[in-house]
């Protein structure tokens, strides 16, 4: 009970003196990726700490073929434009190497469905047309 009443007076006090409210890894992370990057992120749903970001504009003016070192990311957000047919191919190996996980919207989740397993971003580029 002692815990809730300290929660409600800590929330109170926030919201009368202005200050934005963030719970958890989701709001930090977003808050640390620029709204024009693609953000590659240790947790699934764009949570956890952002292991690369690098502007959707350089990847559409040239294949990123060396992210390095390579990454291990579980989700990416991109800011892709509405309307556009365009996707971003994260690839496991440099130079465009290996199967690409694709990511089309604005939050993809990287791995398989049920897994923990991140997956090894090595290099990527953006698909449109």
């Amino acid at each position: 009970m002692r815990r809730i009443r300290t929660l409600a007076v800590c929330l109170t006090s926030a919201a009368l003196l202005g200050a934005p409210l963030a719970f958890g890894p989701a709001a930090q992370a977003a808050e640390g990726c620029a709204k024009a990057n693609v953000c590659l992120y240790s947790g699934k749903g764009g949570r956890g700490a952002i292991v690369w970001q690098g502007p959707l504009s350089q990847l559409r003016g040239s294949d990123i073929t060396g992210i390095t070192p390579s990454v291990q990311a579980k989700s990416v957000r991109t800011p892709l434009p509405a309307g556009e047919d365009c996707a971003v191919g994260l690839f496991p190996e440099r130079d465009l190497g290996g199967e690409a996980k694709w990511a089309n919207g604005p939050l993809t989740d990287l791995t398989a469905p049920g897994s923990t397993q991140p997956v090894t971003v090595a290099s990527a580029y953006v698909d449109c047309g």
